[in-house]
Protein backbone atom coordinates (compact mmCIF):
# COMPACT_ATOMS: atom_id res chain seq x y z
CA UNK A 1 0.00 0.00 0.00
CA UNK A 2 1.36 3.25 -0.69
CA UNK A 3 2.71 5.06 2.42
CA UNK A 4 2.84 8.62 3.41
CA UNK A 5 5.18 10.04 5.73
CA UNK A 6 3.37 11.91 8.05
CA UNK A 7 3.19 10.66 11.01
CA UNK A 8 0.39 13.14 12.04
CA UNK A 9 -2.18 11.23 9.37
CA UNK A 10 -4.58 8.87 11.16
CA UNK A 11 -6.66 7.32 8.45
CA UNK A 12 -5.96 5.80 5.09
CA UNK A 13 -8.24 8.01 2.36
CA UNK A 14 -10.73 6.45 -0.07
CA UNK A 15 -7.85 7.74 -3.09
CA UNK A 16 -5.52 5.64 -1.27
CA UNK A 17 -7.51 2.84 -0.93
CA UNK A 18 -8.37 3.06 -4.16
CA UNK A 19 -4.95 3.79 -5.59
CA UNK A 20 -3.44 0.57 -3.34
CA UNK A 21 -5.91 -1.49 -5.68
CA UNK A 22 -4.57 -0.31 -8.78
CA UNK A 23 -0.88 -0.69 -7.52
CA UNK A 24 -1.69 -4.43 -7.07
CA UNK A 25 -3.91 -5.11 -9.84
CA UNK A 26 -2.29 -3.29 -12.79
CA UNK A 27 0.90 -5.25 -14.23
CA UNK A 28 2.98 -2.41 -14.16
CA UNK A 29 6.12 -3.98 -16.21
CA UNK A 30 4.69 -5.58 -19.18
CA UNK A 31 2.55 -3.14 -20.06
CA UNK A 32 5.83 -0.39 -19.12
CA UNK A 33 7.72 -2.99 -21.58
CA UNK A 34 4.91 -2.62 -24.16
CA UNK A 35 5.36 1.44 -24.32
CA UNK A 36 8.81 2.24 -23.88
CA UNK A 37 9.92 0.51 -27.35
CA UNK A 38 9.31 3.64 -28.98
CA UNK A 39 9.24 6.36 -26.07
CA UNK A 40 12.03 7.76 -26.24
CA UNK A 41 12.73 11.04 -28.02
CA UNK A 42 16.30 11.89 -28.84
CA UNK A 43 17.35 15.06 -29.99
CA UNK A 44 16.53 19.39 -29.00
CA UNK A 45 14.19 19.53 -26.28
CA UNK A 46 13.42 18.53 -22.73
CA UNK A 47 13.74 14.57 -21.84
CA UNK A 48 10.42 13.03 -21.73
CA UNK A 49 8.97 11.79 -18.22
CA UNK A 50 9.82 8.30 -17.31
CA UNK A 51 7.53 5.94 -19.34
CA UNK A 52 6.04 5.10 -15.53
CA UNK A 53 5.76 7.47 -14.50
CA UNK A 54 3.53 9.01 -17.35
CA UNK A 55 1.63 5.39 -17.30
CA UNK A 56 0.37 5.95 -14.00
CA UNK A 57 -0.77 9.04 -14.49
CA UNK A 58 -2.94 7.74 -17.75
CA UNK A 59 -4.08 5.43 -15.62
CA UNK A 60 -5.21 7.89 -12.79
CA UNK A 61 -6.80 10.03 -15.78
CA UNK A 62 -8.69 6.64 -17.09
CA UNK A 63 -9.90 5.71 -13.52
CA UNK A 64 -11.39 9.08 -12.43
CA UNK A 65 -12.21 10.20 -15.81
CA UNK A 66 -10.43 13.29 -15.71
CA UNK A 67 -9.53 15.42 -18.39
CA UNK A 68 -5.77 16.36 -19.47
CA UNK A 69 -5.98 20.01 -17.43
CA UNK A 70 -7.93 18.26 -14.59
CA UNK A 71 -5.21 15.55 -14.58
CA UNK A 72 -2.55 18.35 -14.06
CA UNK A 73 -4.74 19.98 -11.39
CA UNK A 74 -5.19 16.65 -9.37
CA UNK A 75 -1.02 16.10 -9.71
CA UNK A 76 -1.02 19.10 -7.72
CA UNK A 77 -3.37 18.79 -5.36
CA UNK A 78 -3.88 15.56 -4.10
CA UNK A 79 -0.72 14.17 -2.71
CA UNK A 80 -1.90 10.80 -2.65
CA UNK A 81 -2.20 10.25 -6.87
CA UNK A 82 1.55 12.10 -7.07
CA UNK A 83 2.88 9.55 -4.60
CA UNK A 84 0.79 7.21 -7.24
CA UNK A 85 3.07 8.58 -10.60
CA UNK A 86 5.93 8.60 -8.21
CA UNK A 87 5.86 12.51 -8.31
CA UNK A 88 7.16 14.84 -5.72
CA UNK A 89 6.00 18.89 -5.75
CA UNK A 90 9.39 19.88 -5.34
CA UNK A 91 10.71 18.47 -9.28
CA UNK A 92 8.27 18.89 -12.52
CA UNK A 93 5.10 17.84 -13.03
CA UNK A 94 3.58 16.72 -16.48
CA UNK A 95 1.56 19.87 -18.09
CA UNK A 96 -1.63 19.18 -19.95
CA UNK A 97 0.13 19.01 -23.19
CA UNK A 98 2.39 16.34 -22.27
CA UNK A 99 -0.15 14.41 -20.68
CA UNK A 100 -2.07 14.95 -23.41
CA UNK A 101 1.20 13.88 -26.03
CA UNK A 102 1.08 10.58 -23.89
CA UNK A 103 -2.39 9.71 -24.23
CA UNK A 104 -1.92 10.02 -27.74
CA UNK A 105 0.96 8.10 -27.62
CA UNK A 106 -0.75 5.30 -26.04
CA UNK A 107 -3.81 5.45 -28.56
CA UNK A 108 -1.08 5.28 -31.28
CA UNK A 109 0.35 2.17 -30.35
CA UNK A 110 -2.61 0.30 -29.74
CA UNK A 111 -2.14 -0.33 -26.10
CA UNK A 112 -5.33 0.64 -24.80
CA UNK A 113 -7.35 -1.62 -26.64
CA UNK A 114 -9.67 -3.79 -24.03
CA UNK A 115 -9.43 -7.04 -26.44
CA UNK A 116 -7.82 -8.10 -29.75
CA UNK A 117 -11.41 -6.89 -32.02
CA UNK A 118 -14.35 -5.06 -31.19
CA UNK A 119 -16.50 -8.03 -31.13
CA UNK A 120 -14.38 -9.49 -27.99
CA UNK A 121 -14.58 -6.21 -26.26
CA UNK A 122 -17.95 -6.21 -26.24
CA UNK A 123 -19.10 -9.70 -25.22
CA UNK A 124 -19.43 -9.31 -21.31
CA UNK A 125 -21.44 -7.02 -21.64
CA UNK A 126 -23.75 -8.58 -23.79
CA UNK A 127 -23.85 -11.71 -21.93
CA UNK A 128 -24.69 -9.53 -19.02
CA UNK A 129 -27.77 -8.30 -20.61
CA UNK A 130 -28.61 -11.35 -22.46
CA UNK A 131 -28.34 -13.23 -19.16
CA UNK A 132 -30.64 -10.04 -17.24
CA UNK A 133 -33.41 -10.70 -19.87
CA UNK A 134 -33.09 -14.50 -20.14
CA UNK A 135 -34.24 -14.07 -15.56
CA UNK A 136 -36.68 -10.97 -16.08
CA UNK A 137 -38.88 -12.54 -19.05
CA UNK A 138 -40.08 -16.13 -16.51
CA UNK A 139 -40.13 -13.65 -13.83
CA UNK A 140 -42.53 -11.65 -15.52
CA UNK A 141 -44.53 -14.33 -17.16
CA UNK A 142 -44.79 -15.75 -13.54
CA UNK A 143 -46.16 -12.10 -11.83
CA UNK A 144 -48.83 -12.00 -14.75
CA UNK A 145 -50.45 -14.92 -13.56
CA UNK A 146 -50.02 -15.00 -9.73
CA UNK A 147 -50.25 -12.02 -7.16
CA UNK A 148 -47.26 -9.97 -6.17
CA UNK A 149 -46.71 -12.35 -2.66
CA UNK A 150 -46.05 -15.36 -4.79
CA UNK A 151 -43.92 -13.93 -7.40
CA UNK A 152 -41.60 -12.44 -4.78
CA UNK A 153 -41.58 -16.31 -2.48
CA UNK A 154 -40.81 -17.75 -6.21
CA UNK A 155 -37.94 -15.17 -6.92
CA UNK A 156 -36.60 -15.37 -3.59
CA UNK A 157 -36.57 -19.66 -3.67
CA UNK A 158 -35.02 -19.45 -7.31
CA UNK A 159 -32.42 -17.07 -6.19
CA UNK A 160 -31.44 -19.10 -3.23
CA UNK A 161 -31.23 -22.35 -5.45
CA UNK A 162 -29.11 -21.01 -7.74
CA UNK A 163 -26.93 -18.98 -5.47
CA UNK A 164 -26.47 -22.46 -3.14
CA UNK A 165 -25.98 -24.60 -6.43
CA UNK A 166 -22.98 -22.01 -7.72
CA UNK A 167 -21.25 -21.66 -3.92
CA UNK A 168 -21.42 -26.10 -3.82
CA UNK A 169 -18.20 -27.72 -4.66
Amino acid sequence: MLKLNTPSKKRTTRHEKFLAQLEELIPWQKLKQQLSKGYQKTGPGRPPYPVENMLRIHIMQLAYNLSDPEMEDYLYEVESMRRFAHLRLCESIPDKTTILNFRHYVEAHKCSMLAPSAVLAALPISIFVVGMALCILPADVISKRFDRRTTFLVGTIAGILVGCSLCSP
